[in-house]
């Protein structure tokens, strides 16, 4: 996923990133599915290690993303990029429970705001 990015402009990066985002309005039951996942990792040792490689390998491409995305404006990430990802993917899947969808307006508000903040390398 994340190697498809590295090769293009910070301005095309951010749009495509901004329509996946959106797309996210329409497909709720995967947050749903998450948290449920989650739930049943916090109450089973055995699948909580199981979720937790996925839960990594997630964490990790999106962390990345988050990383070309700041390295492609000249900004310096406000906190280590998995740690951002692990907060954007929370705050995604508490939205779309709470608000039953249309997480895209509030995830990229927090996204430009942490860009517009950051400092310039």
């Amino acid at each position: 996923m994340v190697s498809t990015f590295v090769a293009v402009s910070g301005e095309e990066l951010f749009e495509r990133l901004e329509k996946w985002v959106q797309s996210l309005d329409d497909q709720t039951e995967w947050a749903t599915l998450a948290i449920e996942l989650q739930l049943h990792a916090n109450r089973s040792p055995a699948f909580s290690e199981l979720f937790a490689v996925f839960n990594s390998k997630q964490q990790a491409q999106f962390g990345r993303l988050i990383e070309v995305l700041f390295d492609k404006h000249d900004l310096i990430p406000p906190a280590p990029p998995i740690q951002l990802a692990r907060h954007f993917i929370a705050l995604t899947h508490g939205l779309a429970i709470e608000e039953g969808g249309l997480v895209s307006n509030a995830i990229l508000v927090f996204l430009r705001a942490l860009m517009a903040s950051a400092q310039r390398k």
